[in-house]
């Protein structure tokens, strides 16, 4: 299934563009979710939470579309010859080693999302207590 040389199958290789193109694009959107977390933290307000939920719900959307290309390249891989195939392998658990680290980003940020957002609930239950 190799192309002449020992080349990695064409789809291989698209695959694997595409997954570092994803990866590139939600490494962004984590970290600009995270800088208006801090930003927001250190003004006493936070990410408003409509637009941080919408974003989150965009990454996740995204993080499964990388994980479909993740067990792509996972069997892709497997049909190549032995000369190409430990080198895939490493690229593929790479790329897979990304889809957990970006996924364990989201699920902290999404995490402290709820935490304030059940904090300010409960600041607004004390306030309309103290107002009766």
């Amino acid at each position: 299934m190799s192309a002449a040389g020992g080349a990695p199958p064409v789809g291989l290789t698209e695959l694997h563009a595409q997954a570092r193109r994803l990866i590139f694009q939600l490494q962004g959107e984590v970290a600009k979710l995270e800088k208006h977390e801090e930003q927001g933290a250190s003004a006493a307000a936070s990410v408003p939470t409509s637009d941080a939920s919408s974003t989150s719900r965009h990454i996740r959307s995204q993080l499964a579309e990388l994980q479909k290309l993740c067990q792509q390249m996972d069997h892709a891989w497997r049909v190549l010859g032995v000369r190409d195939s430990s080198l895939w392998k490493r690229k593929v658990e790479q790329t897979s080693a990304e889809y957990d680290a970006l996924s364990a980003a989201l699920a902290s940020f999404t995490g402290r999302l709820s935490r304030r957002q059940q904090e300010a609930q409960e600041r607004i239950e004390l306030l309309q207590r103290v107002a009766i």
